[in-house]
Formats: C-alpha cells, structure tokens, sequence
C-alpha cells in the first residue's frame, strides 16, 4: 500500500469508528457504512468497507455477525468506542485530531 493510501485506509477506519460511534444502537451493516461514508467523502466499493470492518474485528474494535445473504452487521465495542475517541491507538487507525 502506498503511503497516501495507507493513509487514508486508516482514516476511513477511525471514520467508521465514529459513524458508529454516533448511530444510539452503536451499530450498522456495511452498506448502511458505505453510505455514510460517502457523506463524509469516501466513495469506496462495499468490499472495501468489508475489509475495514473485518480489519477493525481483527483489532477488536467491531463485533461482526454475518446475515444472509451476505450482510455484516458490525457492532462497536468498548475498546473501538475509545480508539474513536482517541483514548487508545490501534495499529491501522488514525488517531482523532485534537479540538
């Protein structure tokens, strides 16, 4: 991966974290995720929403349940609550700037 690349696959990712973050239930699956990521101004396939979700699961900053036909369901965690904050950092997600 490219370093702008890298750069913006790990901002996409504190960016997931904080749409959900945001959403009271704390969770979505990724076609509501790739929605709401291009009104932030990423316009990524869904697949590569998948990827971020399965990134972030492997991190243990999303719970995931598969649906039929093909739907993940993720759900955010205590650990990816605080990574969105920036309480702590996770390899592979950018840290929140400071306001």
């Amino acid at each position: 991966m490219t370093d702008y690349a890298d750069f913006l696959a790990k901002d996409r990712r504190l960016v997931i974290l904080r749409i959900l973050r945001g959403i009271p239930e704390r969770r979505a699956n990724q076609y509501v995720m790739r929605s709401a990521l291009r009104g932030m101004g990423y316009d990524e396939l869904v697949s590569t929403v998948s990827n971020d979700l399965a990134f972030l699961r492997k991190q243990g900053c999303v719970l995931l349940e598969e649906l039929p036909p093909d739907i993940l369901l993720a759900t955010l965690t205590d650990l990816g609550d605080q990574a969105a904050r920036g309480v702590v950092r996770i390899a592979g997600v950018a840290v929140p700037a400071v306001e």
